[in-house]
């Protein structure tokens, strides 16, 4: 296999969506009361937890289309790294990959605004992790494949013509 910048950023990105797999961070945190009782509710990137004051255990519940589409995100960057000669389908396999991301952030953006939303006053505290930030990092190591690959095949393009 040949070592270029193209597989060093599909690994970093198949490493960072391994570690939202594994360790699967909290997301996001919201505390609010219905009458006397104080719930608390945290998603982490393919689940989420209901806590209330008399339970010890939270209920969990876990979010199919979140994790099909880290499963996406993570699978098609390992993927694309078996395929160094094939531009195209690292091009293909990186969209893939950067729309499952996208896709996720929205996601779990939308469910926590909605869920704010419909708080309303009950609300009493609400937080957006910094694990959130590795998005951030995820999608400048997606867009800087794309745009060697997208290089690569302009190039290659140009000097079939």
């Amino acid at each position: 296999m040949i070592l270029r910048i193209q597989t060093l950023y599909l690994f970093l990105i198949f490493v960072i969506g391994s570690i939202l797999l594994i360790q699967n961070p909290i997301a996001n945190e919201i505390s609010y009361r219905e009458g006397e009782a104080v719930y608390m509710e945290f998603s982490q990137f393919w689940c989420s937890a209901y806590i209330d004051n008399g339970v010890s255990r939270p209920f969990w519940v876990t979010n199919y289309l979140h994790l099909i589409l880290l499963l996406m995100l993570t699978g098609t960057s390992l993927l694309a790294i078996f395929f160094p000669k094939e531009a195209r389908v690292q091009f293909v396999l990186c969209l893939i990959s950067m729309v499952a991301s996208a896709l996720l952030v929205a996601s779990l953006l939308i469910n926590f605004r909605l869920r704010i939303s419909q708080l309303g006053v009950n609300l009493i505290d609400s937080s957006e992790t910094p694990q959130m930030l590795l998005f951030v990092l995820l999608f400048a190591f997606q867009f800087l494949l794309i745009r060697f690959l997208w290089l690569e095949l302009r190039g290659e393009w140009f000097s079939r013509n």
